[in-house]
């Protein structure tokens, strides 16, 4: 992608064998979708269970597909491609009185990932049992008018912050995942409880934005995209 301009799509494998638990962090596979949307284009890793057990340990067999990193920066480029193809007016369309329009979304997801994950993972990886304050999304986005704020400032933000906080997730070594603290609201919640929580989060969002685009922008050219990783980051935490 370095050489090559107008790539719209990284696809990476699909490998034999499932790369789960702590082999997502040195998978080949999931690294090269994972720089794919690092430089900005969407990116699928695929994956296959193996059956035969004559590949030895590429053909361990999980419960589940689980690839958190490639689903959790999946969600940035998402992002700033609904803020592309809105007007103006359109980033501060509310869909309901009580729901939050674009704008308010992507400074939302962006104060979060700095100031309550960002602010999380750093604090488990240095302190021993912190306690956690909780992110009040709702009182910011008044306290801090959202509504008036710049929409493209947002959505950089976000994806810097997801992007820094994807880089030392990365680097986390086996026994540090098991760091705990005493999060506000929650009870105690490990490192490794964190990138499920992100991904659920996304989620949600992502689920928000499809039902807000039906009714401002029902036919805007993210809207299948963002479908597909509201319930695939749904499927990628399920138990």
């Amino acid at each position: 992608m370095h050489l090559w301009g107008g790539v719209d799509l990284v696809v990476s494998g699909v490998n034999l064998g499932l790369d789960v638990g702590n082999a997502m962090w040195h998978s080949g596979t999931l690294a090269a979708a994972k720089q794919g949307v690092l430089l900005g284009v969407r990116a699928e890793a695929g994956q296959r269970p193996c059956r035969d057990k004559g590949y030895g340990a590429a053909c361990y067999r999980f419960p589940r597909m689980t690839d958190p990193l490639v689903v959790l920066a999946s969600i940035a480029p998402l992002l700033a491609d609904v803020a592309r193809h809105l007007a103006p007016e359109q980033l501060r369309e509310r869909p309901a009185a009580d729901h939050f329009a674009f704008v308010e979304h992507a400074w939302h997801l962006a104060d979060l990932e700095e100031e309550g994950f960002g602010l999380r993972i750093t604090r488990l990886l240095r302190e021993t049992m912190p306690e956690l304050p909780d992110f009040h999304g709702a009182r910011l986005a008044v306290e801090r008018r959202y509504l008036e704020q710049s929409a493209g400032a947002a959505v950089v933000r976000f994806a810097a912050a997801r992007a820094a906080n994807l880089t030392i997730l990365g680097g986390v070594s086996g026994g540090d995942w098991g760091r705990s603290g005493i999060q506000e609201g929650v009870g105690r919640v490990s490192l490794a409880d964190l990138p499920r929580f992100m991904a659920e989060h996304d989620a949600a969002h992502a689920g928000e934005l499809v039902a807000l685009l039906r009714r401002i922008a029902p036919d805007h050219p993210t809207m299948a995209a963002l479908e597909r990783l509201a319930e695939g980051a749904r499927r990628s935490t399920a138990a």
